[in-house]
């Protein structure tokens, strides 16, 4: 007779623990990652005191560079925002841009000319 009442006492055991543990767990839980929150149009402060202005949307960004503006689709980036066309590639990585033409950087680099925000994002 006293085997089931181990038994029981164990189960009894194992469930305060495991209700104990339940606060422990919620500091646990993922709180997403601050990154740098990159508004829409946004100028960049270049070396030799060169401007590139961006404005930015989901599929393209408009740079205008030196008097000129050009349309930059999106690219598959690991590591930062990338857009290009085959002559012109514009880098943004948070408050930094790197602009080349023809595999040749006319601009970096650059700093964001305001402070940017940070904002927390959720993993899908």
């Amino acid at each position: 007779m006293t085997v089931p009442a181990l038994r029981c006492i164990g189960l009894r055991a194992r469930r305060s623990a495991a209700l104990a543990l339940v606060p422990l767990l919620g500091a646990c839980v993922y709180q997403g990652i601050q990154q740098t929150a990159l508004p829409p149009r946004l100028d960049y402060a270049c070396r030799d005191d060169k401007l590139v202005q961006v404005a930015r949307g989901t599929d393209a960004a408009m740079v205008r560079f030196e008097g000129r503006d050009v349309t930059l689709p999106r690219q598959a980036s690991a590591a930062q925002e990338k857009y290009g066309n085959g002559e012109w590639t514009l880098y943004l990585d948070g408050e930094k841009a790197m602009l080349e033409s023809s595999g040749r950087v006319v601009a970096g680099p650059c700093l964001a000319t305001v402070a940017l925000p940070e904002e927390t994002r959720r993993r899908p």
